[in-house]
This record gives C-alpha cells, structure tokens and sequence, in this order.
C-alpha cells in the first residue's frame, strides 16, 4: 500500500507539472518494490514507466532509455544506432513499394 502510494503523490506531482518532485517518489518505490521482492511484479513496470516518462518530459531522455531498458543496455546501444544499424542490415525498400507507410515517406 505504501509503495502504492507514493507512486500515485509521483503522479499527482507530475500531473501538476512538477516533474523533477515526482522523480524521487518514484525512485524510492521502485526500489521499495525490488527490495520487498516484488521487482517483478506488473506495478513495479508501470512506476518504472511512470519515472521514464517524467524524465522525457524534463528532456533527459537518455536516462529514460536507461531506466526502461537497464543502464548496461541503454549504454551499449542507444536506440537511434540500433534502428540505423537495422535498417542497414535489412537494406530499404525500393521506391515502387506499395507499402502504406513507404508510399507516405515518398511523397
């Protein structure tokens, strides 16, 4: 209940407009939640979203990368080189593509 709790002042405080507040409320449920052995548990999925998206609203968005993904994954492969390193394994689609999404990039 508690933990529940502070993640829902984390969301009071970030629906006001008070990001860099909610962050700390945030952070100590979640560690709250790994601590009490509940790490694994959907709730403690939705306060590590709710403290990504706060940190995207103070645009620290590498940060936001790291507490979605893990700092070791975020570290080692930022999401932009991956997307770029896929597209250029996969090569792109040619211009004639009746693709939905292809046709609205050509035009």
């Amino acid at each position: 209940f508690y933990l529940d709790l502070l993640n829902s002042f984390g969301l009071a405080l970030t629906w006001q407009g008070h990001f860099r507040e909610a962050q700390p409320l945030y952070r100590r449920a979640l560690t709250g939640m790994d601590s009490s052995g509940r790490g694994g548990m959907m709730t403690r999925v939705i306060m590590q979203h709710n403290l990504a998206m706060t940190l995207i609203k103070l645009g620290e968005t590498a940060e936001a990368e790291a507490v979605i993904l893990g700092p070791e994954v975020a570290d080692s492969a930022p999401i932009a080189s991956s997307v770029q390193a896929f597209e250029k394994s996969v090569g792109t689609p040619p211009a004639d593509s009746t693709s939905a999404v292809r046709g609205a990039e050509v035009r």
